[in-house]
Parts: C-alpha cells; structure tokens; sequence
C-alpha cells in the first residue's frame, strides 16, 4: 500500500513521483536530457533487482510533439575510447506488425538484452531538444561503491537528487594505494569536445592545510561543482576501483 507521496522540488530539473513502501523507495523520474551528445545514468533500478534492464528506460517527447524513430540513440565505449555498441529506439510500427516500441540493434529489427549495472552510465545522443528520459523503479539510498574499471569509463551521479563533487569518493581495490592524479573526472559538451576535468588529489601532495578532493587541473583550486540527478560524467582511472557515493 502507498503510504507516502513525496513531489520533487524544481531544483532536481526533473519530473520525480516516489512511494515509500516498507523499506523501499519505488517511483519514477523524468530526466530531462540535452539535444545532441551527453552522458546519462539511470536513478532507478528495476524492482527486486540490481540494475536497469535497458528497455525499463523510456524516451519522453517535449510537450505537444512526438518522437520519431532514431531519435534517441545509446552508444557504449570501452576502455580504450572505442565504441562497442549503439542501440536506437524504435517505434514498433515502423517495423513490423507486432514489434513494440524499444531500443534495437543497429538493424532495427533486434531487441536489445542489456541490463545496467547500478550505476553504469551510456552515452546518449539525442537529435529533438527538450525530451526527457524516464526511469522508473525502486531506489538504493544505502552507501554505494559504483565499480570503475581501468581507463576510460561513463559514470554519473545515480541518485535521483544532486550530489556535490566532493561527496564522490574514489576507492582502490584492497591491496593497492590511492595516490594523486589516479582519477580524473572529464565533463564533455554536447559536440563532444572536452569542457572541464578534474583531478582527484591528496591534500598531503599539496601544501599543509589542503584536504583531499577534486581539484582544478591547477591541483590547488577545489572544484565547485554540483551534479544533477542522472547526470553523467566520464571517468579516467589509472587502477581498478571504485565511485563511493554516501547514503540518501
């Protein structure tokens, strides 16, 4: 039974319904979403599960238009940059008899199976302006180590509310030592051409007084920076590690 409705605040730039039931946190979000190229995450994962099943992500027109198939597109990059993947949604009807709306492969005739890690991130490239993204499901507000994996990954803010920079912790795998520089968060623009990054350094390898954080690439300024809920982000990991994000 639904025992609490909670509207999100305009400050979250979102649509967001949430129900608490028992212990859990279930409801929706409408994430709006740039024209052109951007990295995003789901703030939701499926029910009873880890993660997202890539058909639970649903494209939102802007108000008073339709989407067209191909007009959002998922694009996955591996470690060294490459892309390895690109998924279309598609209308049913522009298929087939019988096919439903969802994402496909690049012949626009294959569903795709993929689920998301919980805070796995995809590229997006969308040709409308004003369209959202909707995640729906349940939401984990315990502590979170997101997994990073060496090089480049898309990472992001899961949480369906904003989270400061330096509230992202990065974390080794036991065994290993975290040292300055080992990881870097990069911001792109909606042409892919690199706007900011950050450095992830220890206070110690600074001066006397400065605490551990993202910093400027001058590693002595503190990056000032809040991410929006879903918003993503690309991360450069000299080791294998970890995002830890505190609890809601």
């Amino acid at each position: 039974m639904k025992k609490l409705m909670i509207a999100a605040s305009a400050a979250l730039v979102a649509t967001v319904g949430l129900c608490v039931e028992s212990a859990n946190i279930v409801g929706y979000q409408n994430k709006e979403v740039r024209q052109y190229l951007s990295v995003q995450l789901a703030t939701f994962e499926d029910v009873g599960a880890e993660g997202v099943d890539i058909q639970n992500i649903k494209p939102v027109a802007p108000d008073g238009e339709d989407i067209s198939s191909g007009d959002f597109t998922i694009q996955i990059y591996g470690a060294t940059g490459a892309q390895t993947a690109s998924y279309a949604w598609v209308l049913g009807e522009d298929i087939d008899d019988g096919y439903p709306d969802g994402w496909y492969e690049e012949d626009w005739e294959t569903l795709v199976v993929k689920t998301f890690d919980a805070g796995e991130a995809f590229n997006l490239y969308m040709a409308v302006n004003g369209a959202s993204l909707q995640y729906a499901g349940q939401v984990n507000g315990e502590e979170i180590s997101v997994p990073v994996r060496k090089y480049l990954s898309a990472q992001g803010n899961l949480r369906p509310t904003s989270v400061d920079i330096q509230d992202i912790l990065p974390v080794v795998e036991d065994g290993d030592t975290l040292e300055s520089g080992d990881f870097t968060i990069q911001i792109y623009g909606p042409t892919g051409a690199q706007t900011a990054s950050y450095a992830y350094v220890l206070g110690e390898d600074i001066d006397d007084g400065y605490e551990d954080g993202w910093y400027e690439e001058d590693w002595e300024t503190p990056v000032v920076k809040t991410f929006a809920a879903g918003e993503g982000f690309n991360v450069y990991s000299a080791k294998l590690g970890y995002l830890k994000f505190p609890a809601l």
